[in-house]
This record gives C-alpha cells, structure tokens and sequence, in this order.
C-alpha cells in the first residue's frame, strides 16, 4: 500500500508541478497543473475529488495559495480508516476560552487525541452554543487529520486566521474574477519569454523572494495554556491557544522559558512563528492559574490498587493508583514516592483518611495522595 502511494504521489506527477509543491508555489500552477496535483492528492489517500474533500484559498492581498480540508475530507477518512471518535473532557478555561479534547481510536488500537478550542468571551444563548459545537467540530477533525498523518488546516480554522477571513474559495482548477489574473500571468510569461529575456526580467527572484517573510514571522500576543510543558529531544513544548486569532500553537523552546507554566495559565509570548509552531523568546505569566491546595478526605477504595507510569511537571513517574470516592466523590486515587506502597496496601472497601490535592486530568478526578491519615484497615 506505501509503495502505490508514493507512486501516485510522485512518479505521476511531473518534476515542474513537484517543484512548486515542494516550494509551496501552488499560485504559480496554471489550471491543468493544479487539477492534477489535487487528483494526484485525493487518490494517494484514498479519497474521492468529486466530492472536493480539499479546496483552495488565497489572502487578499497575498499571492500564496493555500490548500485545506474540507468537512468531506475528514469524514472520508475517518469511514475510510474505520476510527472511532469520542469526547473526552470539556473545559472553560476563565471566561474566555471553551477547549474540548477528542480521541481518535483506530482498529488497531492507536490512538490520537486533539484539541479545538474557541473564543467565548461575552457570548450568550445561540451564540455561545454555536461556539461550543464549533470546539467539537474542530477536535474532531484535527484528531482525524493527525490520525492520518495530514498537516492541512481543516476548513473550521480558517475563520482563526485574520487573513482569511471573508475570503474567496475558488473551485480546484479554477481561478476567480478577483484572483485570477495574478496566478495566470506569471506562468504564461514563463511560457512565452524566450531564453536570452530571463537575465532582464529575472523571473525566477519572485518565488525565492516570497517564502523569505513566511519562516519566521514576529509573534506577539497573549495566550492561555492547555496542556503542561513537555521535553523530547531537547525541546521543551506546549500546547497553547491565542485570544487573538482563536488558535491552537505549539509554543517551543530550548531554554527554560516555559517550565514554571501550567495548565490555565494566561501568558503574554514573543517569538518567531513558523506554521503552528512558535519558537519562544519572551514569556510572562499574567495571570497564574489557581494552585489547587491539600485538604482531608475520607477516601472508601472501590477496586485493587494497580501500578502505572503518569507524567508530571517534573517528568514520567510510577504510580500506584485506584479508583476510589473520596467526600462522596468518585476519584482515582494516585500515590507517588513513599506513598505508593501504603496506597498498594489498602483492600477493597476499605476507609481511610487521606491528606491529598484533587487535580483534574482532563475528563477525571485525581486524588494525589500526601501522607495516609489512618492506616488501612
């Protein structure tokens, strides 16, 4: 199966329409050019083009044409790879920000989960509802998307990015009345200049000249952050969300500039911004997100203590846990350190006092155990 998708990706397309993907030229494909490059992409996937599972759009303003998936796309692949999709937590973040996580299960057991967020400030009624489902909407179709290995924005995202808001959505392979001349005349001066005319007009400086601006865009703005910071290969991530613009970014670094952060935070940022990635050069906390504090519970544990791995600010710990309720709360009940082997120790049904923090991990509870009050039973 990898081996026809790589054909069709590649060995049917011509070199001239490969080096514009690759350049991100898509503006510069005269009409057959681009109809083939979206053929070729739907049938590497496995996706019928009749039903225009991608389309195109343009900035005004800009010349750079961008390719993005439509509702069809993710509901073609989501039948298509036979995955499963279900919510799995819910939060209002402040009084500004509505972010629902999905997970994307495959038959295979893989699993993916994403996150879509919105903007809720000041929203009542209809509204506010609308938002809402347009945070479902948007997890859903980023996990589906990541599932299958895509990095195109799906069509619930586009009204996030200024720029393209209120814009035109020409058909694949079609130029409109308002963009149309600017994409034709470039390649159709290719076509016509004879070879001793290029050193005059130097033709080929503008597509090296336009990329330039685009790897590295100053950033500034404030954010909320949605998940705790991680670390693989040196880099140091977490996953954000603009108030300005209604993203979801991935803000990185190599310094120590995003380890003090936590989950609902309200930070200001400064970096360079490249794609949904930005590489972080200031960070201040504006507002810290409240610390929960330890209290005592009266803990009844409803199944055997088992042991797992669990990542924390500080990194990827054994834990023993169980599931428990605690103040006639249903919980799970995690230990750490010292603690494991007592909380290993309790029945079922057994009472204990416990002093502990309550955390909430996306759709559960925890209880992160401090020190047994009482002895198990």
């Amino acid at each position: 199966m990898s081996e026809k998708t790589e054909r069709t990706l590649y060995d049917s397309l011509p070199a001239e329409i490969l080096k514009k993907v690759v350049r991100g030229e898509l503006d510069s494909m005269t009409p057959e050019e681009t109809v083939a490059y979206y053929q070729a992409v739907c049938e590497s996937l496995g996706l019928n083009p009749l039903t225009r599972p991608f389309d195109f759009i343009r900035p005004k303003g800009g010349s750079r044409v961008i390719l993005y998936a439509r509702r069809d796309c993710a509901d073609q692949l989501a039948a298509k790879h036979k995955l499963s999709r279900q919510i799995i937590s819910r939060e209002k973040i402040g009084d500004t920000v509505y972010a629902v996580t999905a997970r994307i299960t495959g038959p295979d057991g893989r699993v993916v989960e994403a996150t879509g967020a919105v903007n809720i400030a000041g929203l009542k009624g209809e509204d506010l509802a609308n938002r809402i489902m347009i945070a479902e909407t948007k997890a859903y179709r980023r996990g589906v998307l990541a599932y299958a290995g895509l990095g195109w924005a799906d069509e619930t995202e586009l009204e996030t990015i200024p720029e393209l808001r209120n814009e035109f959505r020409p058909e694949p392979g079609l130029e409109t009345e308002s963009a149309g001349p600017e994409p034709e005349q470039q390649p159709n001066q290719e076509a016509v200049q004879q070879p001793e005319q290029e050193p005059e007009q130097q033709p080929e400086q503008k597509p090296e000249q336009q990329p330039e601006p685009k790897q590295g865009e100053d950033f500034e703005g404030e954010l909320v952050v949605l998940e705790p910071p991680e670390e693989k290969d040196g880099w140091k991530k977490v996953l954000g969300f603009t108030l300005v613009g209604e993203e979801t970014v991935s803000l990185v670094t190599r310094g120590k500039h995003l380890d003090a952060l936590g989950p609902q935070d309200h930070i200001y940022v400064k970096g360079q911004r490249r794609g949904d990635k930005i590489i972080v050069a200031v960070v201040s906390i504006i507002k810290k997100a409240q610390e929960p504090e330890p209290g005592e519970f009266t803990v009844i544990v409803k199944s055997p203590p088992r042991e797992a791995k669990k990542t924390f600010e500080s990194g990827l710990e054994s834990i023993t846990w169980a599931r428990a309720v605690a103040n006639g709360e249903e919980v799970l009940l995690v230990a750490r350190g010292a603690n494991r082997e007592a909380v290993k120790a309790l029945a079922v049904d057994a009472e204990v006092r416990v002093k502990g923090t309550l955390v909430q991990d996306k759709d559960k509870i925890l209880l992160v155990v401090e020190e047994l009050l009482e002895p198990a039973a």
